[in-house]
């Protein structure tokens, strides 16, 4: 998996440099209740504030589904302010969740 590194923008004499990771992709499995997701192994993912990843959820969630990658702990998936409720994740649809520190 390729990262990109040190992008430099450049506005006018000023200029910063970002650094930008790649989106993770993975399919997404419940538990046997149906509201934990968990997923494969993620190469390079660590969970941390602004973390992204790319979700093929397998099955509609139940209500307030969490999410774990790589075992770690599951976090509360939320949407417009608040936890999801159950139907929001269609089967099959793909997903961006970007980790806010507390939750997806």
């Amino acid at each position: 998996m390729a990262y990109i590194k040190d992008i430099e923008i450049k506005n006018g004499s000023n200029s910063t440099t970002y650094l930008i990771e790649p989106t993770l992709f993975r399919d997404a499995s419940t538990d046997d209740s149906g509201e934990t997701y968990t997923t494969a192994d993620l190469t390079g993912f660590e969970l941390i504030t602004g973390a992204t990843v790319q979700i093929k959820f397998s099955t509609t969630n139940k209500a307030n589904a969490t999410l774990s990658v790589n075992s770690t702990t599951a976090a509360s998936i939320w949407y417009n302010g608040a936890a999801i409720s159950e139907n929001t994740l269609k089967a099959n649809h793909i997903y961006t969740l970007v980790y806010d520190g507390t939750s997806w």
